[in-house]
């Protein structure tokens, strides 16, 4: 009678013990755990919840009369207790962000005091229980608002701004992620989209052309006509034109670093030399920062095999220069602006090593602040709704963005001191 019940049970341990412990290989199994660590780790009290309430009701019914019963039991609980020790682990965020944005932030910025990277001790109840209700009361949204016609098709922006609709305020440019093939402006980005818009911030969440329809550089050059339209019309919604940061996560992740660290190269505006596409902060999450994995980051070939037959369709051999132009590795410089690279350390979809390596070199080589976070728990796109982690990081992003755009008002960013 119970013998589904048991079932169920060591389906869903096993789930759990996936969360804390993704597999890296193979490629097919890399993508299961992303799915399953991702819903069961940020969602952790909903599914102790449920799955408690489903145990509590087999008991009532004679689980514990039943030897497969009594073994349901038992899984549900071991499951319950390692979801409940995941969760827990999503308190040391708080003080990892601190520390990262102290010893990051502190030989660039001389005024920096440490009570200015203190992040709130509590979390709204609401974000935890409600993980899906992303809006602000204070924040107003205008869709679908077109910035570059290209091949026939119309891209357009999503525009988050204050009700109160402030004048001059600083930007924050989203690029949804998706593996360059899938995603929207309208899905991803929410919740530091409408933090970010209540504190002042025009927001803005871009198209671009997606594999396999498009071909690598085609999403870069669209991203760049972004930000030269946003020079030219961002003061028709309240922005202002000489402050723009980015962010997205994973292959927006990718792009926001590329865009960051390729200002006004000729090679990636073709046919708009002149305009400036500089950036001016970058929030990168879970990004690949070397499509050519020359540090061997990756244990597995799911990401060689998608750049080859979906995004860039050509091999390492036949495109090399491609790979290179449109790896943000390749171009670390000392000019770069100030980064903040998030990254969790459970991630299945991007090894943890790869970010650490990309924040390393370019703070080794950057005049600018380089910030650099490991995510306790987290998986790939952790932040796409609310949870505990979402929360702390996004806050987290909102200090620094916030440090960052006082900074360049007064001019004191520094060289390393």
């Amino acid at each position: 009678m119970f013998t589904h019940f048991f079932v169920l049970s060591l389906i869903w341990f096993v789930m759990v013990c996936i969360t804390h412990q993704p597999f890296m290989r193979p490629a097919p199994m890399v993508f299961v755990s992303f799915i399953i660590g991702w819903w069961t780790g940020e969602l952790a009290l909903h599914w102790i919840a449920l799955w408690g309430g489903i145990c509590v009701w087999y008991i009532a019914h004679g689980a514990l009369s039943d030897m497969y019963g009594v073994w349901g039991v038992v899984f549900h609980i071991a499951a319950c207790a390692g979801l409940w020790l995941h969760f827990r682990k999503g308190g040391k965020v708080r003080s990892q962000l601190e520390r990262a944005l102290w010893e990051g932030l502190s030989p660039h910025v001389p005024s920096l005091r440490e009570e200015d990277v203190i992040l709130p001790e509590t979390i709204p109840w609401t974000s935890l229980a409600f993980p899906f209700w992303m809006a602000h009361r204070d924040v107003e949204r205008l869709r679908n608002v077109p910035y570059h016609e290209v091949d026939g098709k119309t891209l357009k922006v999503e525009i988050f701004r204050h009700k109160e609709r402030p004048q001059g305020a600083p930007i924050l440019l989203q690029i949804h992620g998706g593996g360059w093939v899938v995603g929207h402006r309208k899905q991803q980005g929410l919740p530091i989209m409408n933090m970010m818009a209540s504190q002042g911030w025009l927001c803005v969440s871009v198209s671009y052309r997606l594999a396999p329809a498009a071909t690598f550089p085609d999403p870069i050059l669209d991203l760049k006509h972004a930000v030269a339209w946003l020079r030219e019309h961002a003061h028709e919604y309240g922005g202002d034109p000489n402050y723009i940061a980015v962010t997205g996560g994973s292959a927006g992740g990718h792009l926001s670093a590329l865009l960051a660290l390729t200002p006004n190269l000729p090679a990636l505006q073709p046919g708009f030399e002149d305009a400036d596409t500089s950036i001016q902060a970058c929030v990168p999450l879970y990004g690949v920062y070397d499509l050519l994995d020359e540090q061997k980051h990756w244990p597995n070939i799911g990401l060689q095999m998608l750049l080859r037959w979906v995004v860039i369709k050509r091999s390492v051999e036949e495109a090399r220069a491609l790979y290179e132009l449109t790896s943000p590795a390749t171009h670390i410089s000392q000019d770069a602006p100030p980064f903040f690279v998030l990254q969790g350390d459970t991630d299945s979809m991007v090894p943890s090593i790869h970010a650490k390596w990309f924040a390393q070199t370019l703070g080794e080589v950057s005049q600018s602040p380089c910030v650099q976070a490991q995510i306790a728990g987290a998986q790939h796109a952790f932040d796409f709704f609310l949870s505990r982690r979402t929360v702390r990081v996004n806050q987290a992003t909102s200090r620094f963005l916030q440090l960052m755009y006082q900074a360049y008002l007064d001019g004191h960013v520094s060289e390393k001191r």
